[in-house]
């Protein structure tokens, strides 16, 4: 004790300099801080529109799975699920092994809210050793702002929506040569791209700066692939979104709409809009597209001040998803906004157009669809309308439009299912089908009476056992379809896609299939049916692919001498 009060007034210095020091420290602590804010606005390239706030404050962990392209076979097995923000932080991020990584997911399964979380987390570090960079695709200027970066091998580089790159959409190959070579000097280059946008697992990035297909498989690159939200996800999420005493009716509702569409529910992008589902809570969706028409069209009813400008409303979303399809770009500027009000005589400004409609706009000042899944939603119902516009839609093949074409199968089944609800063993009966997408479809024994499925997709569709009486075909993409048994007569087929079709027990009575593609090795064991059909020439596909013009006298002649 008579040390304590001895040593009193050194003790009281030596508290003095501590809390001086702490102060200092804080004062240090604070200014790195708001330093480090700052580099972070300066870094952010994404704009963040209404829906991304969104999907920020309710955000729940992504789960994901990484490709093993490490393994002695070269298999492409997923590794177990890991929660990717600690997964990137802790061990990609540490990796030297690995530069490119390629996060990749459906449409709405919130790759943006990802990467954007990424980045805020790694900001949180004040003594963070690298520079972090957040640039989206769709900038029309995102590569000179690559380029202009400093410091490339001591920067992070995330680069949200491949797919919605213009230059990727007009010329894939080209476009990811310069975007590997402006990045190739980064510490990190992470890439989040839908996996739809490719067309199978080998059409994927594969190795940069060996090969672009998906064949490489070095130490240099790999792919994540988002989960889906499992059901104690969902559940999560609503409470966050509302709150359990208060907004109990609203839980009830929402959980009622996800009982009834649950495959609909596990994408982000749709929970972050349940609001506009849950309207009308008896309302049932028995197809994706009709989840999205209840989105857009309440969105535009919340927006519109009546009936008729609502109707303005959406004829403005509809022709501007029509431009940019067309101009093949995933924005718009804000001269061609008032390019398309003028044009279609559209009656409402374009200030209304611009903070009304389904559109939100970027950083770079430029307009882009509130999502990637709305806007190609749009598309499908044009389509569904504008044979012209369909037909460009089909000489493309759907390339990068892959939720257009799912929209559009479902729309032309419901649509085909109002001549007959029921579609087995169904009379189907004068129907204009033209251009629609049956590709999977399923239907036992169709009766179908002077319609017109001209340039039609039925691609793995199972017809067996049907009828085609007096009926267009012509330019039908018949590929891979179960058509044995099926009975076609007075049918045109001139020029349809036969390869693979399973025609066995078919019959071909008073048919024309003149220009018709098959394969070699079909047209020999399908003879006895083909004979019956009326042709002047065919287009064989060997083994090879290649394909030759074979007459009909040619080819029955070949026959005949044959030992």
């Amino acid at each position: 004790m008579d040390w304590f009060i001895e040593n009193l007034p050194s003790i009281n210095s030596f508290a003095g300099v501590a809390s001086t020091v702490m102060a200092f420290l804080g004062l240090i602590m604070t200014y790195l801080q708001f330093k480090k804010e700052h580099k972070k606005e300066k870094n952010l390239y994404l704009h963040k529109d209404e829906q991304t706030k969104l999907s920020m404050k309710y955000y729940i962990p992504t789960r994901g799975r990484v490709a093993d392209y490490f393994s002695r076979n070269k298999s492409r097995d997923l590794l177990p699920e890991v929660k990717m923000i600690p997964y990137f932080s802790k061990e990609i991020f540490r990796d030297p092994t690995i530069q490119y990584i390629i996060v990749l997911g459906d449409s709405g399964m919130g790759k943006t809210t990802f990467v954007l979380k990424l980045f805020n987390k790694y900001y949180k570090k004040i003594f963070g050793k690298y520079e972090v960079f957040l640039i989206p695709f769709y900038l029309t200027n995102a590569l000179e702002i690559i380029k202009d970066i400093k410091n490339k091998s001591e920067t992070i580089l995330l680069l949200d929506g491949l797919d919605e790159d213009p230059h990727v959409m007009k010329d894939y190959t080209r476009q990811l040569k310069k975007i590997f070579s402006e990045t190739e000097q980064f510490y990190k280059v992470v890439i989040t791209c839908r996996t739809q946008f490719f067309p199978d697992i080998d059409s994927e990035l594969g190795y940069p700066g060996k090969i672009l297909a998906g064949k490489g498989t070095g130490r240099g690159l790999i792919k994540c692939y988002i989960s889906p939200f499992n059901e104690q996800e969902i559940d999560r999420y609503l409470r966050k979104k509302y709150n359990s005493v208060l907004e109990s009716d609203k839980v009830r509702r929402a959980k009622s709409v996800i009982v009834k569409c649950p495959d609909l529910m596990v994408r982000p992008m749709l929970l972050a809009f349940i609001d506009n589902l849950i309207i009308d809570s008896a309302k049932e969706f028995q197809y994706v597209f009709e989840v999205y028409e209840e989105l857009v069209m309440n969105w535009i009813v919340r927006e519109s001040a009546d009936e008729r400008y609502g109707f303005q409303l959406f004829k403005f979303s509809l022709q501007t998803a029509k431009y940019m399809f067309l101009h093949e770009t995933a924005y718009i500027t804000e001269k061609e906004i008032e390019k398309i009000c003028a044009h279609k005589k559209l009656k409402f400004d374009k200030v209304q157009a611009k903070s009304k409609s389904l559109l939100s706009r970027g950083t770079d000042g430029n307009y882009k669809f509130a999502h990637r899944s709305i806007y190609e939603y749009l598309l499908a119902r044009i389509a569904l309308r504008d044979m012209e516009f369909c037909r460009e839609l089909v000489s493309r093949g759907f390339s990068g439009y892959d939720l257009t074409k799912s929209f559009l199968r479902e729309m032309s089944l419901k649509y085909l299912k109002k001549f007959s609800p029921k579609l087995d063993h169904s009379l189907i009966q004068a129907g204009d089908f033209r251009y629609l997408q049956f590709s999977d479809v399923g239907i036992l024994a169709p009766h179908f009476v002077d319609c017109d499925f001209e340039r039609c997709n039925f691609f793995r569709a199972d017809l067996r056992s049907g009828h085609f009486e007096k009926t267009n075909l012509d330019y039908a993409d018949l590929r891979e379809a179960n058509l044995k048994l099926v009975r076609f007569r007075n049918v045109n087929m001139r020029e349809a896609d036969l390869r693979g079709a399973d025609l066995r027990e078919a019959e071909l009575v008073n048919v024309d299939i003149d220009g018709s593609l098959w394969l070699e090795e079909d047209i020999q064991r399908l003879e006895k049916q083909i004979k019956t059909a009326r042709f002047e020439y065919l287009i064989l596909e060997g083994k090879n692919k290649a394909k030759k013009v074979v007459y009909r006298g040619e080819l029955y002649r070949r026959k005949r001498e044959q030992p």
